[in-house]
């Protein structure tokens, strides 16, 4: 199943980053001062802040536009622009102009065209007003069309549903196991060529920029050298210092 991830490339190569360049936080603490809503720097382009520049009104467009993506199976998959708008100052969502916020996601959607934008626009409450705001928007979402991909969420349903890419263990596309029982080391011929096999594998992911998987094949290796019996050939174990000391190297060049 596909993860919503950040994806902070596509907001900063985006033109209007170079005139309004900000992060979630900085909005949020700009709106809502002390509050300390959110506590990561997300990257983001201050909407309200580019309109303010454009028009000098700053209340016609959502306020942030953060970059996202897709993550599965250690692939990321497309990225696209998301609409946030912070709610943080409601107490009672029965308050909420739904006419007014059509019309923010519809200017801010018309100054993104061309972008490719996420299918969902985020609306974030606080912990306390967020579920009584889930239920005024599924009643009134019908009446206001523009409004189909609106998602009401709390700060924490917000950050739990993007989060950043560290946030996913990688999941390996060989397994340790497999690398492991790979390696006979009854017989220093065939280990040899399964040794020489891992390191073009190694190659192979380093050329794709696929870093981590060849980092831990890399790790593997190394760790596969201390099990490894001595061997009653100075022959064999000059090759063997030679390919540790290989793995290593590699290693230590992939973590600089």
């Amino acid at each position: 199943m596909a993860q919503l991830i950040y994806n902070h490339s596509i907001i900063k190569e985006h033109p209007f980053y170079e005139v309004c360049p900000s992060t979630l936080k900085d909005v949020s603490n700009n709106d809502y001062p002390g509050a300390n809503h959110f506590t990561k720097d997300v990257p983001c382009i201050a909407l309200d802040k580019y309109e303010e520049l454009q028009s000098g009104q700053n209340d016609c467009t959502m306020d942030a536009v953060v970059g996202v993506a897709e993550y599965n199976n250690n692939r990321i998959n497309r990225s696209s622009l998301a609409l946030v708008e912070l709610r943080l100052d409601y107490k009672n969502p029965c308050n909420l102009d739904f006419a007014n916020m059509a019309r923010k996601v519809q200017h801010s959607r018309d100054l993104l065209a061309g972008a490719i934008l996420h299918n969902k626009d985020y609306f974030v409450f606080t912990e306390r007003v967020a579920a009584q705001a889930i239920h005024v928007f599924r009643r009134f979402l019908p009446l206001h069309p523009v409004l189909k991909n609106a998602k009401p969420v709390s700060v924490l349903g917000y950050e739990r549903e993007i989060k950043d890419i560290e946030d996913y263990p990688y999941v390996p596309i060989f397994s340790k196991e497999e690398i492991l029982e790979s390696l006979n080391p009854d017989d220093s011929e065939k280990l040899f060529f399964q040794l020489d096999y891992w390191l073009s594998k190694v190659d192979d992911y380093s050329v794709k920029y696929e870093l981590n998987e060849a980092e831990h094949i890399l790790e593997v290796l190394n760790e596969s050298f201390v099990t490894l019996p001595s061997y009653d050939d100075d022959f064999v174990e000059e090759y063997m210092d030679i390919y540790k000391e290989d793995v290593l190297n590699r290693l230590r060049t992939l973590k600089r």
